[in-house]
């Protein structure tokens, strides 16, 4: 779904949360603290960070799959469905064609019986 600006909804929620992190870090790093609690922190943003990452990552795999199997659906559905028209034309092309064959039957029959009542008669 691409917005007017040419950026879809997640590319925009992505950026966002990119700049939030960015952020988080700077004002993080220019906190009064010490340096083991520092590096604690960094740690565990890293980790959330990751973590938060993994679930967005798991998000789009799922959404991914699920457009993929439903297109794969809507192919099958669609398949079937020409599959069924053009067997129905084959059928009806089977019926007329039967049909115009008897039709010239019953005209040659009639032909040959009326040439053959003008040679005796």
């Amino acid at each position: 779904m691409v917005e007017e600006n040419g950026r879809s909804g997640g590319s925009r929620f992505f950026s966002f949360m990119m700049g939030a992190a960015i952020g988080g870090g700077l004002a993080f790093l220019y906190a009064p603290r010490s340096g083991e609690e520092t590096r604690d922190r960094i740690r565990q943003m890293t980790e959330e960070a990751r973590d938060r990452i993994k679930e967005m990552s798991d998000e789009a795999e799922k959404r991914i799959r699920d457009a993929v199997e439903e297109s794969k659906s809507v192919y099958q559905e669609k398949r079937n469905a020409i599959s069924s028209a053009a067997e129905a034309g084959r059928e009806a092309y089977r019926e007329r064609k039967e049909a115009v064959e008897s039709a010239a039957r019953e005209g040659k029959s009639a032909f040959e019986a009326e040439m053959e009542e003008q040679t005796h008669s």
